[in-house]
């Protein structure tokens, strides 16, 4: 197993256990389609960088507050 892979499964299960909601493979689907849409190859090692990078950026931009029954919108 290459580094960058666990170093990718380690900060997704810091998303987990943080009470983040995605799954890898959701995250690794959205980053192939970017690199797809500019035409950009890279190798395993950088893709699982750049998988591991949305996780961290994700779990940096999610809400402070949690929400509640009260922001239900019925």
């Amino acid at each position: 197993m290459l580094l960058s892979q666990t170093a990718k499964i380690a900060m997704f299960d810091k998303y987990i256990m943080r009470g983040g909601f995605e799954t890898l493979e959701s995250f690794e689907e959205t980053c192939t389609e970017v690199l797809e849409m500019v035409s950009l190859k890279c190798s395993e090692d950088d893709f699982n960088d750049i998988v591991r990078g949305t996780i961290e950026m994700t779990m940096h931009n999610r809400p402070v507050r949690k929400l509640s029954h009260d922001d239900m919108i019925l």
